[in-house]
């Protein structure tokens, strides 16, 4: 997809390496949501024994750190690349 994006638009070099930024921001955001996703659903499952407060309360804050997680990513790669 580099290649082509090269010889298919108009500013082809820049337009090509924002794509490879943008493709190793998503693939460093996915990595980082699983490891949290996974290391969430254990102490979900692990508080749910307390009751559904416990639990929801630790669900909710691991959502939160994958979704500032994701901003930030997308900010820095912004900020940085400018």
């Amino acid at each position: 997809m580099f290649i082509i994006i090269i010889f298919l638009t108009e500013q082809g070099l820049w337009t090509a390496f924002a794509f490879i930024i943008g493709a190793v921001v998503s693939i460093v955001c996915g990595i980082i949501g699983m490891v949290i996703a996974t290391r969430t659903n254990y102490r979900v499952t692990y508080c749910a024994r307390d009751g559904l407060a416990p639990a929801f309360r630790t669900a909710y804050r691991a959502g939160c750190a994958m979704g500032f997680a994701l901003v930030s990513f997308g900010l820095l790669s912004k900020i940085h690349f400018i």
